[in-house]
């Protein structure tokens, strides 16, 4: 599998390792990095809720990449969906694009590994929505779904055994499985 990083902001070499990590270990992806920021349209921003629209930035990334195989767009900026207040991130699986918003990540950080932690497990958690599955009961699992930073914190870099088996039915590599327990 092949993921291609895009950044919409400079982001740290630090940051960009951390999630291309992730995805190598647990997913065995071969990940590309475009080294130079493609930030996104600014009509895509809402000037009165000062976030980006997530949707708009996933159609803009759909129509930009021509690379045979998923994208990760990574930026540090905010941004939501109509409905929502905001969103860590967002895929789109029929197109095989997805972002993840550093803003909200970083908020009551006390070390750079929690934060680390924190975009490791959402760049995860979207890649696993490209993949196909859905958002986990298991609050442990890296696909449940997280309203604030603190269920983020909760759960971990890891699919639970019924999300890696839906992985592993269609043929990919999987490292990352919770324990029982």
């Amino acid at each position: 599998m092949r993921i291609l990083v895009v950044q919409l902001t400079r982001l740290g070499e630090h940051e960009v390792a951390a999630v291309s990590r992730v995805l190598e270990v647990c997913l065995g992806a071969e990940v590309t990095v475009i080294p130079e920021p493609r930030p996104p349209p600014i009509v895509f921003y809402d000037w009165g809720r000062m976030q980006y629209r997530s949707d708009r930035v996933l159609e803009w990334l759909g129509r930009l990449s021509h690379f045979e195989g998923l994208v990760l767009a990574l930026g540090d900026v905010d941004a939501y969906v109509p409905g929502l207040n905001f969103v860590f991130g967002q895929a789109d699986p029929s197109a095989g694009v997805a972002a993840v918003y550093t803003k909200r990540l970083k908020m009551g950080i006390t070390s750079i590994d929690r934060y680390l932690e924190r975009l490791s497990k959402e760049a995860l958690h979207e890649v696993g929505h490209l993949l196909g599955l859905g958002h986990c009961r298991d609050k442990r699992c890296v696909m449940s779904f997280s309203n604030h930073v603190g269920e983020v914190d909760y759960k971990n870099a890891m699919f639970c055994k019924r999300c890696a088996a839906q992985l592993k039915s269609s043929g990919l590599r999987v490292d990352c499985i919770l324990p029982e327990g």
